[in-house]
């Protein structure tokens, strides 16, 4: 009876450690899952964090302090307006340096060296700050090739019927302002009065700058005299400041007659008349509506040609696609995180798991 006491006794002793031994498994795979699942909360909360800063703070916040250095001059003495800038490059060095013993002689050299460096650093600001501005009309000396409706691109056409129409590049020499191309809109035919030809580009830009808006063209008819014609062809611009494309959403008062007079058709002293006016953009895209108008149902043709269009001002910020917002006004994450060290951090953390279960898998195939 002892000895078979003995026996039961060693059994166990023998299994123990063999049930200690799987426990002890299970309590590093524990350990290991939790700390994976620690690694990559602090590693989702760490990029939340970082995503709110923005991957491009500090480069904003080392441009605003450029630009707070900036300077704008004004040169009253030539009478023109003169935009210099002074970069927080060359404020710096304007700062007085340690006392070095110098020859006197050395003195001129070093400060004529310094002044040198100065004027190009203000001249490199004074730059950048001037290519600023731009012209932001596409293609609007219509250099970049017509498509097969006669229209130059990026530009579209509209008309309201009633008459018959061409969208053609300008073949006249004579009828081009500026390069090998501009944009010839012909109507004839029209039997019936108001009838409209012309084109429209949605064009981007900063809502709130001002802008001048600067427009060049010919109108040529067979008349080639307004009193003849009675002001019977005209020309007209008009802008929709939402950025919409339906000419004709937009009331007839908000067109704006171009002072432009008709010249003789095929006349070799035809000559270009010129239009500026000021714009000041409420939104971040506008879109400019050009259009012939005949006034008179007159079967004659009338040809007008546009060219060297342009509308200067800041060049617009990059226009962001609206994904849409979540109700709590957070920013939508679209892409997975590219860190390195958060993918090798992940890798090994699978690595370890995967050691791990793997022992503990031939762990219990020993034990069978």
């Amino acid at each position: 009876m002892a000895e078979e006491n003995r026996n039961e006794t060693t059994g166990e002793a023998k299994d123990n450690p063999e049930s200690e031994k799987k426990n002890t498994w299970i309590v590093i795979l524990a350990v290991i899952l939790g700390m994976a699942i620690i690694a990559l909360l602090a590693t989702i909360v760490y990029k939340g964090i970082w995503s709110k800063r923005g991957p491009d703070t500090a480069a904003t916040e080392a441009a605003a302090t450029s630009v707070a250095a900036a300077t704008v001059t004004t040169d009253k003495a030539t009478g023109g307006d003169k935009a210099t800038a002074t970069p927080a490059s060359a404020v710096e060095k304007k700062k007085t340096p340690t006392a070095v013993k110098t020859p006197t002689k050395a003195r001129p050299k070093a400060s004529a060296t310094s002044a040198k460096k100065a004027a190009t650093a203000t001249s490199k600001a004074s730059d950048t700050l001037e290519a600023q501005i731009v012209n932001v009309i596409e293609n609007g000396g219509f250099e970049w090739g017509f498509g097969e409706d006669g229209v130059a691109a990026p530009w579209q056409r509209f008309t309201n019927g009633g008459a018959k129409t061409i969208f053609m590049p300008e073949p006249w020499p004579l009828a081009i302002r500026n390069g090998d191309q501009a944009q010839r809109i012909t109507i004839y035919e029209a039997h019936i009065p108001d009838r409209y030809a012309g084109i429209y580009q949605r064009i981007p830009v900063e809502a709130g700058k001002a802008y001048r808006l600067g427009l060049n063209g010919q109108i040529r008819s067979g008349a080639g005299d307004i009193v003849v014609s009675q002001h019977g062809y005209k020309m007209q611009y008009a802008v929709d400041w939402q950025g919409g494309v339906d000419w004709q959403a937009i009331p007839e008062d908000e067109w704006i007659e171009l002072p432009w007079d008709e010249q003789l058709l095929d006349s070799a002293d035809v000559e270009f008349s010129e239009f500026s006016a000021k714009l000041v953009p409420p939104n971040d895209r506008l879109t400019l509506f050009i259009r012939a108008w005949n006034k008179w149902p007159d079967p004659v043709e009338a040809q007008y040609t546009l060219d060297t269009l342009s509308l200067v001002g800041p060049k617009p910020q990059q226009v962001l696609v609206d994904e849409g917002l979540p109700a709590s006004g957070g920013v939508i994450e679209t892409t997975l995180p590219t860190d390195p060290v958060f993918w090798g951090s992940l890798l090994f953390l699978i690595f370890l798991l995967g050691g791990a279960v793997w022992r503990f898998r031939n762990s219990v195939n020993n034990e069978k």
